[in-house]
């Protein structure tokens, strides 16, 4: 009788590995068309004016597919919220990989690494995205949190590190700045999308905020 074949210890568990790593990328990259071509529609048209059956032939997926990612609209402003959130917390994770330069500078720059972010044209589909937000606060209000935790995380990571190098007070309140500064840029990014203020002019208006809210806790300021 012919012997089985032998397999390797651990062969089954890293074939099952490399299988679901494959489904996972495979998603991803579904994901990301479904989401650039929804953005490409919704951007120029909004979500009202824009069909699930529109979104799918814009991928190249079928309707089912798409059902199977996104059952609604307002999962694909939630998906939209929850890849900025990605990208925002990536490009501001860069900065902190170099030398410190300064707690005001640092911040500064991130500052303008976030506007850069925000493009003119792309203005339409955010005024999309949080009209749809205020429709589906329930379905999309978790989505709207991963726009805002690595934010927020930066910024405390950032005032903690300033605070023991010494650039900022001892008695600086860390979460309570923390979540003042978010508040007040966030702000200033809606007055940005909601109007036709550039991007030079909501950089300058959130350094001058940046320095505003910073400036009483500064040391030797």
């Amino acid at each position: 009788m012919a012997r089985a074949a032998e397999r390797e210890p651990g062969a089954e568990a890293r074939s099952g590995s490399v299988s679901g790593g494959l489904r996972a990328r495979n998603k991803a990259i579904v994901q990301a068309r479904i989401l650039g071509g929804a953005a490409a529609l919704i951007g120029a048209r909004g979500f009202d004016a824009v069909s699930m059956h529109e979104i799918a032939r814009a991928a190249e997926v079928s309707y089912q597919t798409l059902y199977n990612y996104f059952p609604g609209k307002a999962m694909i402003a939630a998906a939209f919220l929850g890849q900025e959130g990605e990208r925002i917390g990536n490009e501001l994770e860069t900065l902190l990989q170099k030398p410190w330069p300064g707690l005001l500078v640092l911040t500064q720059r991130a500052n303008s690494r976030l506007v850069s972010l925000y493009r003119p044209e792309s203005k339409r589909l955010w005024q999309a995205v949080m009209a749809e937000f205020l429709l589906n606060v329930g379905e999309i209000g978790s989505a709207l949190e991963q726009l805002k935790a690595p934010i927020v995380r930066w910024w405390f990571r950032v005032l903690s590190e300033g605070r023991r190098r010494g650039e900022l007070q001892d008695n600086v309140p860390l979460e309570a700045l923390t979540g003042l500064l978010f508040k007040v840029l966030d702000a200033d990014v809606l007055q940005y999308l909601l109007t036709d203020e550039s991007q030079a002019s909501l950089r300058r208006r959130k350094n001058a905020d940046i320095r505003l809210l910073l400036g009483p806790y500064l040391v030797g300021s």
